[in-house]
């Protein structure tokens, strides 16, 4: 595991961010991070520093994550219900 990918585990602990939310979206549908990842269609490395940034609140923000990380914008919509 990459320090990127620790600091992100890390981040789940912390509302702020996103990585919490992603994190307990894994936990409910029993996914690992490359299920995650491939739900997102992105790599591992974009999904670790996807969970580094704070969540988005509106539609306007998760387009802007989703295009700054290269993950797809309505699956991480989807995930966040928004």
């Amino acid at each position: 595991m990459s320090h990127l990918q620790r600091a992100g585990k890390r981040a789940s602990e912390h509302s702020f961010f996103l990585a919490a939310k992603l994190a307990a979206y894994q936990q409910y549908h029993e996914l690992n991070d490359r299920q995650l990842a491939d739900l997102l269609n992105c790599s591992l490395d974009n999904l670790a520093r996807l969970r580094l940034g704070r969540v988005p609140t509106t539609s306007q923000e998760i387009a802007q994550v989703a295009a700054r990380g290269h993950v797809d914008a309505s699956s991480l919509a989807s995930i966040l219900e928004l």
